[in-house]
């Protein structure tokens, strides 16, 4: 019985929500593996790529041309304890953030499977309370 109740909660749950989603076939994503780097300078965010823009911009997992990047990982460092890297999308807002280690160490985030960016989506990384810090992510640019 608790089971049922289970399984009809779960199909009203997905069959009212709206939306359209990237297909996965054989557990990963077809495309382009890309990564970007940038070094953040003070508190002023630092552009690190914009997806591509599609047939409709802004309008999130839509089938286009360009097709869709597919955020699997955030890496960085910050020299300073005290201060964190935060990477941010012009549409999605606050994506993560990493808390320095005072070295030149890298810490990455892993998204299993991974974040879908809308189209036309710049993604920066700054850090907010000052300093110089270093960001990388990495993503797929997955087929239409």
């Amino acid at each position: 019985m608790l089971n049922k109740i289970s399984l009809t909660i779960f199909l009203v749950l997905f069959t009212v929500a709206s939306g359209h989603a990237q297909q996965i076939k054989n557990g990963g994503f077809s495309g382009t593996i890309m990564s970007f780097t940038g070094m953040t300078s003070g508190s002023k965010a630092t552009r690190l790529f914009t997806t591509p823009e599609g047939d409709k911009a802004g309008y999130f997992l839509l089938t286009q041309k360009a097709g869709r990047f597919i955020l699997t990982q955030f890496c960085g460092h910050h020299g300073s304890v005290s201060n964190r890297l935060l990477l941010k999308g012009s549409i999605l807002g606050d994506i993560a953030h990493i808390k320095g280690l005072g070295t030149a160490e890298d810490r990455c985030i892993a998204f299993n499977p991974g974040v879908a960016l809308s189209q036309n989506e710049t993604i920066s990384c700054q850090s907010p309370d000052g300093g110089n810090g270093h960001c990388m992510i990495t993503g797929v640019l997955s087929k239409k």
